[in-house]
């Protein structure tokens, strides 16, 4: 698994995080889907969540992008349209990266950044909406405390309420 990540820095042309990167690399990762915190940062209970390695990160994107056709992607509140509306995800814009539970994604949204892409969520109550401006935020929003003992780490509330 390690090797596999180390030579895959975009998914179909979208630059993956550099945090993202390396934490599959170190896996710790896929371990933060046992963080106590997922329920405070996506605002419900986790029901067996994943955080993808890189194969599945490519393989739930390609899904994503290639085989869902437009009945089925209007139920994920996605759109093949480049540009859409906060609550929809256009599917050429989005890298999936996990799930914290059946049909509850959560994507790197590229709309507004190519370099700094927001975290955004589906979850049971429909549209998509941010729960980080930026991966970085999405770590120290699930991560542990800070190793030298201080306090935890804020990330910056989510703006513009999508």
């Amino acid at each position: 698994m390690k090797a596999e990540a180390e030579f895959c820095d975009s998914i179909f042309g979208m630059p993956l995080p550099r945090g993202l990167i390396e934490s599959i690399q170190d896996l710790s990762w896929m371990a933060l889907a046992g963080s106590p915190r997922l329920r405070e940062t996506f605002g419900q209970a986790p029901v067996q969540p994943r955080f993808y390695s890189t194969a599945g990160i490519v393989a739930t994107t390609k899904w994503w992008r290639e085989d869902l056709d437009d009945e089925t992607m209007e139920c994920y509140f996605g759109t093949s349209e480049e540009f859409s509306a906060p609550e929809y995800m256009s599917r050429m814009k989005t890298v999936i990266i996990g799930s914290i539970g059946p049909d509850l994604l959560f994507a790197l949204d590229y709309r507004d950044s190519f370099a700094d892409p927001r975290v955004v969520f589906l979850g049971e109550e429909g549209a998509w909406r941010t729960v980080s401006n930026s991966f970085s935020d999405l770590l120290l929003m699930l991560g542990p405390e800070r190793p030298d003992g201080g306090e935890r780490l804020e990330a910056r509330p989510p703006s513009g309420g999508s």
